[in-house]
């Protein structure tokens, strides 16, 4: 299941969307999860604004990731991107 995430975690994760409200990074989440993806939600604020960050992962290596991006725009996502956490 999703959760906000007090950190990240380590490797490479695809972001799928970045939302305002939690809950609808949550829903988004969890859809990805409901399609088989470990998705999960990353609370980010900078120069006073928080965002959601909706990604899946972690993903072992680069190439793992890539073939993420490529599953998630079949499924009609729009410009996911592979992202390093460390």
């Amino acid at each position: 299941m999703s959760h906000v995430a007090t950190s990240a975690p380590t490797g490479y994760a695809v972001q799928v969307a970045a939302a305002p409200r939690a809950e609808d990074a949550q829903a988004l989440a969890a859809r990805l999860v409901s399609r088989g993806h470990r998705a999960y939600v990353m609370q980010v604020t900078r120069a006073d604004t928080t965002m959601f960050r909706v990604r899946v992962g972690p993903l072992e290596s680069r190439v793992q990731a890539n073939q993420v991006v490529k599953q998630l725009e079949a499924l009609g996502y729009r410009a996911p991107w592979v992202a390093r956490e460390e």
